[in-house]
């Protein structure tokens, strides 16, 4: 049975009362705050630094910036990068309050957004993927940039509608829950598209007899997609779990959810933190423009 809280100190809505010992309570606390709490900002400032390197390398190199999948890869990051600055800034209010339990560091509607964002994101680059190597002639024709920007805007203007209706549902507190059913259907859609992209695109290992003209095309964007397995391999170890938990708990009645919020946005963090590195770790063309960027900034002289 959970411990009853009849404390009436500030920090106790900040503990986890599902647990029966008042000890354990206080010790998960103090390794949340002095413990956690600093790894997750060293991973913060990491996680941000790394998805800055993305994003201002394809911007900065033009072969970068006619390639669509870079481009696409660069807005998964930007979501990684607004999560982050959010993270740090509830890190900061949790710090700088005198019992380190302010009354509110979580945003369920910013949350929402961020997830949406990173969903939908990852559900046009799958399908960039499967385009690219199964329809790979069609792909060389019609992805071009402006497309490829197009494709980008579309889970941005979903996420910011979908936001927006639960964000005036929370307001209205209406009978009928249209704005989560929407948001429901969004998920579904964007894990749909995402999950079968990949089924169809590595349940053929024989590449089209049409491309086999053009091998070192096929082999590449092939890379590009194993590329792109990995991020979605992270994003069902840490990035799926820290967005369910949080539902379970809510949906379990566990008291105090916010006290367990903590360990999930750290999963998220480190998910935002490991897309870059896995990016750059298996992109020699980003790798190579990285250090040719970096060379470019060293040998800049201050202009007297």
């Amino acid at each position: 049975m959970a411990a009853e809280n009849t404390s009436l100190f500030p920090y106790q809505k900040c503990l986890m009362v599902a647990l029966s010992d008042r000890e354990t309570q206080l010790q998960l606390r103090d390794i949340t705050n002095y413990v956690i709490i600093p790894v997750q900002i060293l991973v913060i400032f990491v996680s941000l630094a790394c998805n800055a390197f993305v994003v201002i390398t394809v911007a900065h190199t033009q072969s970068l910036r006619q390639h669509p999948p870079q481009l696409m890869l660069s807005s998964l990051a930007i979501t990684d990068v607004i999560f982050a600055l959010n993270a740090l800034y509830r890190d900061i209010l949790v710090l700088a309050h005198e019992h380190k339990c302010p009354n509110n560091t979580t945003n369920p509607v910013f949350a929402s957004l961020y997830i949406q964002a990173t969903l939908g994101n990852m559900a046009i680059i799958s399908v960039d993927r499967y385009l690219a190597v199964r329809k790979l002639w069609w792909y060389r024709a019609h992805m071009t940039k402006s497309r490829a920007l197009k494709m980008i805007g579309l889970p941005w203007v979903a996420t910011v509608v979908v936001t927006s209706l639960l964000y005036l549902e929370s307001l209205s507190d209406g009978p009928f829950p249209f704005g989560k059913i929407i948001a429901f259907l969004f998920y579904f859609l964007c894990i749909f598209c995402t999950i079968f992209s990949h089924i169809f695109l590595f349940c053929n290992k024989t590449p089209p007899e049409e491309v086999m003209n053009i091998r070192h095309v096929y082999k590449r964007e092939k890379r590009l997609a194993n590329t792109v397995a990995w991020i979605l391999l992270l994003l069902v170890v840490l990035f799926l779990p820290g967005t369910i938990v949080p539902l379970v708990l809510i949906a379990a009645n566990v008291p105090n959810v916010p006290a367990y919020a903590r360990y999930s946005v750290f999963l998220l963090l480190l998910n935002g933190l490991l897309n870059p590195l896995v990016n750059f770790g298996r992109n020699k063309r980003m790798r190579k423009a990285l250090r040719k960027l970096m060379t470019c900034s060293q040998q800049v002289e201050p202009v007297l």
